[in-house]
């Protein structure tokens, strides 16, 4: 059986890539946040680690990371590795900078606790934006696909989508729809409204404001 072995090692490797990480505060990881117009204080569900393992083999290489922990109830079960660029915070380190390790299976990037009212991001960008934005407790998915995946907490009775624009996202929410609204919960969709997705329109929105 060497797919649950398999499983049993990313999660393993994942809890100690975890526990080897620093706090986010004052990290490039932090830096790179701020530069996507998202000012501290962070969740402490971010960190960063600045030597982070990606590939196996000959294509292994290291990069600097923020790890952030996907949890379910249980705990943290996987994470996400947003490889950075220190000389140039915002560009891309290679063509896919945000790699998972482990299973993420029903958990989600908590970045929040959730109250009767919890938003629903695919990255953690776009989350924090929404926070920042309308103050709603909002967890990041790591993929659009994963909105019909995701534990809701019962005591959850408002589901806010803060969504990207696009046909791909609208087929995921329509398909994910009976699962976020099973046990009466209200389902919102709020997009924005010129831009692809929401940190985009929350950096938009504070140059408007300092301006």
């Amino acid at each position: 059986m060497p797919r649950p072995k398999a499983a049993a090692d990313h999660r393993a490797l994942a809890l100690r890539l975890w526990k080897a990480s620093q706090p986010i505060a004052g990290s490039p990881a932090a830096d790179y946040l701020a530069a996507r117009g998202l000012p501290p204080p962070y969740p402490r569900c971010l960190r960063y680690n600045p030597r982070t393992i990606v590939g196996a083999g000959e294509r292994r290489r290291f990069f600097p990371a923020m790890i952030a922990a996907v949890e379910n109830d249980l705990g943290v079960v996987a994470v996400q590795r947003t490889c950075l660029d220190l000389a140039d915070i915002l560009h891309k380190p290679m063509p896919k900078p945000k790699i998972a390790l482990g299973l993420l299976g029903d958990a989600a990037i908590r970045l929040a606790p959730a109250g009767e009212e919890l938003g629903l991001a695919e990255g953690i960008e776009d989350a924090l934006s929404a926070m920042a934005w309308f103050g709603t407790p909002t967890w990041a998915l790591g993929g659009v696909e994963r909105l019909g995946l995701v534990a809701i907490p019962e005591r959850v009775k408002r589901i806010i989508v803060y969504g990207d624009r696009g046909a791909a996202a609208a087929a995921m929410l329509k398909k994910a729809r009976p699962h976020l609204t099973a046990n009466g919960r209200e389902l919102v969709l709020r997009l924005p409204e010129r831009h692809a997705d929401w940190n985009d329109a929350w950096r938009v929105r504070r140059a408007a404001e300092a301006a």
